[in-house]
């Protein structure tokens, strides 16, 4: 990376995020003091997630994802999910004091949150999947949610009934 001290880490990358309405690649690295990388045709943009209680240290970012609004949501390893403005102010800090593996805004606007060893929490403070880690959820095209638990494999979740089913596969492992 040297002398490019704003450029793209060589390792440590935890995850990717793009945005394809701002044609924007969010690069996230695990454990590197470094929150988000913004990349777009024209230039990287290095930001860092930095909350006043938590002593503005810099948070460590492993999900991504954005609201109808143009929020982005940040799910953090120590501090829960930062509620970011388009202009990358943060608004709030849900769920402090917990490590946010996954977050998913769906298309009724409702926010969900895969908190390790806590399960799947969406904004009205139902969890789901207790005690479980969900490390991904993404929304089907009829509004039921597919989430990927830590070990225990796929499985679905119907948002108005919380009717879960598993999804057999070969590998509870799969990531």
């Amino acid at each position: 990376t040297a002398p490019i001290t704003d450029g793209i880490q060589s390792n440590h990358l935890e995850g990717l995020f793009y945005d394809d309405e701002k044609d924007i690649l969010a690069i996230f690295y695990h454990k590197h003091n470094i929150s988000v990388s913004q990349m777009n045709r024209y230039a990287i943009r290095k930001h860092h997630i930095q909350w006043q209680s938590r002593g503005y240290s810099n948070e460590d970012v492993i999900a991504l994802a954005t609201t109808p609004d143009g929020h982005i949501l940040a799910g953090t390893e120590d501090n829960g999910v930062y509620d970011m403005s388009p202009d990358h102010l943060i608004q709030r800090c849900m769920l402090p004091m917990t490590t946010a593996t996954s977050v998913l805004c769906d298309s009724k606007g409702r926010i969900w949150t895969g908190l390790y060893r806590h399960g799947l929490v969406d904004d009205n403070g139902n969890v789901f999947f207790k005690g479980q880690s969900p490390i991904k959820i993404i929304e089907g095209a009829n509004g039921q949610l597919f989430v990927l638990l830590n070990g225990e494999g796929l499985w679905t979740l119907d948002c108005n009934t919380g009717a879960m089913n598993h999804i057999p596969t070969t590998n509870p492992w799969i990531m």
